[in-house]
């Protein structure tokens, strides 16, 4: 991956990236109902925070591909999120990832051993897995406004006649209410995750 990392990309790459749909947006289209689409949200965030905890050994070992703020596939899959699948999916995704820290995955105690093999509690993992993706979310959302202000990318004249599928490339991540509160839950989880290294560190 390292190596492929390198190269541009095809033209058929591109197609498969942005066009071609994939399992999660078929399963929302069938979604008719809001707790449905809350319950399809809650799942894909849940199985992207547990595969970014799960690379925590491989970041150990720096291994640069599986370092979640450096390789691109987080902010690949938000741009997906954001601009593939639907609004509604993104509505109910965004508001998870906005939750105060503890609520998505309420802590729950461990044993002395769990606590000395390092194994962190569910609201400290839940905390470090979520405050990468909103770093990526707010850098994706202040470098899209940057570009538009700059004139770097120009909105179309009718940007609701814009295929939903091809707004990515002008449709923005965060409106200017949600960068802030944004801002402050990243700062929040990561004071979860902080003050939990603190602790382990004192109790060592």
């Amino acid at each position: 991956r390292s190596m492929l990392s390198t190269y541009e990309s095809f033209p058929f790459a591109e197609v498969m990236a942005h066009q071609r749909p994939l399992l999660i947006k078929h399963v929302v289209e069938e979604s008719h109902s809001p707790e449905h689409m809350s319950t399809v949200a809650t799942v894909v965030l849940g199985k992207e925070l547990a595969s970014t905890a799960s690379k925590g050994p491989a970041q150990q070992q720096q291994d640069e591909t599986e370092n979640p703020i450096t390789f691109p596939s987080i902010p690949m899959t938000l741009t997906y999120f954001r601009f593939n699948i639907s609004e509604e999916f993104w509505r109910e995704f965004l508001s998870l990832l906005l939750l105060p820290a503890g609520t998505f995955a309420p802590g729950e105690e461990l044993t002395a051993e769990q606590i000395a093999s390092g194994i962190a509690p569910p609201h400290v993992t839940d905390a470090a897995s979520r405050s990468f993706y909103l770093h990526h979310l707010l850098n994706l959302a202040i470098m899209r406004e940057d570009d538009l202000r700059s004139g770097k990318i120009k909105l179309p004249d009718n940007l609701d006649a814009v295929p939903f599928s091809e707004r990515y490339k002008y449709g923005l991540y965060l409106d200017p209410i949600q960068i802030p509160k944004a801002k402050n839950r990243l700062q929040e989880l990561l004071a979860t995750a902080r003050n939990y290294e603190q602790e382990l560190h004192k109790r060592a």
